[in-house]
């Protein structure tokens, strides 16, 4: 997602210059609640999001999936905005 920005007021921007869309209460609703689970380095809730939500619909596929979350966001979730790499 490259077309996010971060105004002086700490707000987070979705910039979208191609097809314009919308998204349901829904929607908005999981990805506030994958992003809070995120930031806070709950991956054993983040899992569980994954089947809630049935964005994971084989509970066997979560197994191992809470490492490779960890492995993966860990160090990113410690690096400033400037260090990370949006591309």
């Amino acid at each position: 997602m490259g077309n996010i920005g971060i105004t002086f007021e700490g707000k987070i921007v979705f910039y979208d210059f191609g097809n314009v869309g919308f998204l349901t209460k829904t929607t908005r609703e999981l990805l506030k609640d994958l992003l809070a689970t995120l930031i806070s380095k709950d991956y054993e809730s983040l899992t569980a999001k994954f089947l809630e939500f049935k964005l994971v619909t084989d509970e066997g596929s979560l197994i191992g999936m809470e490492r490779e979350l960890r492995d993966c966001f860990e160090f990113r979730l410690s690096m400033s905005l400037k260090q990370l790499e949006f591309t």
